[in-house]
Formats: structure tokens, sequence, C-alpha cells
């Protein structure tokens, strides 16, 4: 199995696609609160408990792929092994300034507490999940076919590191990335909550 260059140009486009890097963790912040809605609750965090956060992802089996034109960065995706235990370290290591945003936004906090103790009571048609998991991707402007490449590289990343299967949670309002991650090849397996979990197989490249 090849890996990924860790930089690549996207044809016809004049993008190139490379790994983040800790210089980047501002921007990338900046692009989640416009990617992001407030009723998603990390976009109501600060920009620099947001480029902490993207932080606990660059290396260690994880990574950030970014899509950039110049020097600015068009779109980003987050993936790889061991994504829960990185957001519980993150959520752990940053408690304060979490609890801090919750108190700037009561409404959004409770609906996402509502939310977490809601699927506590859930076991339904629950699958276990993919041990190489999308984070989260954010593109500046859709319909571009970032996004696009972007999941194509988390299926040959995953491959290249001997997995066979990728997978992503999203909200089961999200109609429009929920319409992307079928016609990528992703394909429903479960629901908990107001989250779909779906999967694909990982391509060679």
């Amino acid at each position: 199995m090849s890996s990924m260059p860790e930089e690549k140009k996207l044809p016809k486009s004049g993008f190139v696609v490379r790994s983040a890097t800790e210089a980047d963790l501002p921007q990338l912040a900046r692009i989640h609160k416009q990617a992001y809605s407030s009723a998603h609750f990390t976009a109501l965090l600060p920009l620099e408990v947001l480029s902490t956060y993207y932080g606990y992802f660059l290396g260690g089996g994880a990574e950030i792929m970014v899509v950039v034109s110049g020097e600015r960065i068009d779109g980003f995706a987050v993936f790889g092994e061991n994504i829960p235990a990185r957001i519980v370290a993150f959520k752990k290591d940053c408690a304060m300034q979490i609890f801090i945003a919750s108190l700037r936004h009561p409404i959004t906090a409770a609906s996402k507490v509502i939310e977490r103790l809601a699927s506590g009571f859930q076991r339904g048609d629950q699958v276990e999940p993919a041990a190489f998991l999308l984070l989260s991707i954010a593109v500046v402007k859709p319909r571009m076919g970032i996004g696009a490449e972007l999941l194509s590289i988390l299926k040959c990343r995953a491959a290249s590191r001997g997995h066979s299967k990728v997978g992503l949670y999203v909200n089961s309002g999200n109609f429009r990335a929920i319409n992307a991650y079928f016609g990528s090849g992703f394909v429903l397996r479960s629901m908990i909550s107001n989250q779909y979990y779906m999967e694909s197989v990982a391509n060679d490249c």
C-alpha cells in the first residue's frame, strides 16, 4: 500500500493539498467559525480554544489535511485513529474554558446536555465504529470539489495504515453533508440521538 504524498496539486483547480502544521491552527479555528453554525457547540468556543482543540489532532495517528490556494486555506479535514480519546483529552485539559463558553451560551449548552442524556438511553442498532474516523470537514466555499477530494484522501490514508474501512458521525439534520457522504460511497450503519454513523471502504492509492 502506498502512502499519500505530503503535498498534492488537485487537477483543474490550482488548489494544493498538504498536511497541516501548528502554524495553520489559528486559520483552522477561523474557518471552523465560518463553516459551523451556532447549533454546533464547538463553534461557540473562543478562537484560541479552537486552535488548541485542533492541535490535539496533529500527529500520533491523527492528522489534518488542508486545501490551500496561495497562503489561504480553503478547506480542511480532520481524521485518523483514536479520535474519541483525543476529544476526551481536550475536554479534560480545557474543562474550564469549555465551562466558561457554556455560561456564555446557556441555551445551546443545555440542549447539548439534553441530547447527551437522551443518547444514554438509546441502544437501537448501534454498531462498533471503525478504528479510523473522520472527525470533521470544513470548506470555506462549498461545491468546488474540495470536500470530495478530502474524502478521497481520507480513504487513501486509512488504507495506507492498514484499515479496511472508515467511519464518521453526522447530525441527522445536516442534509447537504449526508448527501455528500452518500455520493462518496458512505452508507448508513446506525443512529444514536440526533447523529447518524456512516461507513465506507478504504481505498488503496
